[in-house]
Parts: C-alpha cells; sequence; structure tokens
C-alpha cells in the first residue's frame, strides 16, 4: 500500500491547527493572570506565541518563522521533560513529548 501523498498539505494543517489549540488550552491557565512576575507567565507566554507563529508560518512562502518557532517549540518541551522527569511517566511529560515531536517535525520540515 503507497502512502496518500496528497493528503500531506491537509496534515501538515492539521498538525498547526491542533498543535495551536493543543498549547493555548494548556497554558492558558498560566498565562490569565498576568503577573510578570512569575517565571509561570512567560514561559506560558512563549508557548503560545511560538504555537501561533508555527500557525501562521504556514502562510509565508519561505519556511523560515517555521523552522525558529518549531525549533523553540521543541527545545522549550525537552528542556521541560528534562527538568521535570522524576522517573516516571505520567500526562504531563506525555503533553511535553507531543509538543515536542510536533515542533521537531516542523523545524525539520519546514511549510
Amino acid at each position: 500500500m503507497k502512502p496518500l501523498k496528497s493528503g500531506l498539505n491537509l496534515a501538515n494543517w492539521m498538525f498547526r491547527i491542533s498543535l495551536l489549540l493543543f498549547v493555548i488550552l494548556l497554558f492558558i491557565g498560566g498565562f490569565k493572570p498576568v503577573n510578570f512576575s512569575n517565571s509561570e507567565f512567560y514561559i506560558s507566554a512563549a508557548y503560545i506565541v511560538c504555537a501561533a507563529l508555527l500557525f501562521f508560518g504556514g502562510f509565508l512562502p519561505k519556511p523560515s518563522l517555521t523552522i525558529i518557532s518549531g525549533l523553540i517549540l521543541s527545545l522549550m518541551s525537552f528542556g521541560t521533560i528534562f527538568f521535570h522527569f522524576s522517573g516516571k511517566l505520567d500526562i504531563e511529560i506525555a503533553n511535553y513529548l507531543i509538543i515536542l515531536a510536533i515542533g521537531f517535525y516542523f523545524t525539520c520540515s519546514g511549510n
């Protein structure tokens, strides 16, 4: 059976939309109380902004914005997994692993 190459564009956009919604829903709790002295606010804002930039990078002819925002999402997720891993897998690690995988996919593939 051959892969469905004609669906690749749709799959890329589904990745973009689902990542944006997932990140917004996951990090809106840390973003809502605007507290500039709390590091959780800045981390949540960075995730939301990078996911939005990855989404909007799909509309641009050059893949630079997609690659950079995907790389930042990947690195932030890897760092979070590295510092919060306690020896067992839980839903929080899985959430960051999904973000890492999608960010790395767009870092490698571009638009």
